[in-house]
C-alpha cells in the first residue's frame, strides 16, 4: 500500500524548490543560494522526498521505507544521519532551517514565514 502512494504522481515535477535550495531530479543537480552542493545518491532521494512532500511533517518510518525498504532496522540511527549531512548542506540560515524535526513524528520541508513553496 505504500509503494502505491509512493506513485500516486506519475508526472512528476523535474525541479524541486525551497527557498534557496533548487534540487533538479533529472540532472541530479542542487544548488543552494545559486552555489552546487555535491549529494550523496541517498541524500539527494531524502532531500527530493522531503521537497515533494513541502508543508507537511513525513513520518519516520515513511522516510525508511521509501529510501531502503525493508532493508531498514528498528534501532537505526541512519535516517537521523543522513538528516544531519542534508541539513549541514542546506542550511544557510541558523535561524530558519530548511529540515523541521518534530519530535516523534518525523520531519519535513515547512513553509517558511512570507515565503511560498514553489515546484516548477
Amino acid at each position: 500500500m505504500r509503494a502505491l502512494l509512493r506513485r500516486r504522481n506519475d508526472a512528476k515535477t523535474t525541479i524541486l524548490t525551497a527557498g534557496q535550495v533548487v534540487l533538479d531530479v533529472a540532472s541530479h543537480v542542487c544548488t543552494v543560494a545559486g552555489q552546487p552542493v555535491i549529494l550523496s545518491p541517498k541524500e539527494e532521494q531524502l532531500l527530493e522526498y522531503l521537497l515533494r512532500n513541502q508543508g507537511r511533517i513525513v513520518p519516520r518510518e515513511e522516510l525508511e521505507d521509501h529510501l531502503w525498504g525493508e532493508q531498514t532496522s528498528l534501532w537505526s540511527d541512519t535516517l537521523r544521519t543522513h538528516v544531519r549531512y542534508v541539513r549541514a548542506k542546506m542550511d544557510t540560515d541558523p535561524h530558519a532551517p530548511l529540515i523541521t524535526t518534530e519530535r516523534g513524528r518525523g520531519y519535513g520541508i515547512l513553509e517558511q514565514p512570507g515565503k511560498e513553496p514553489q515546484q516548477e
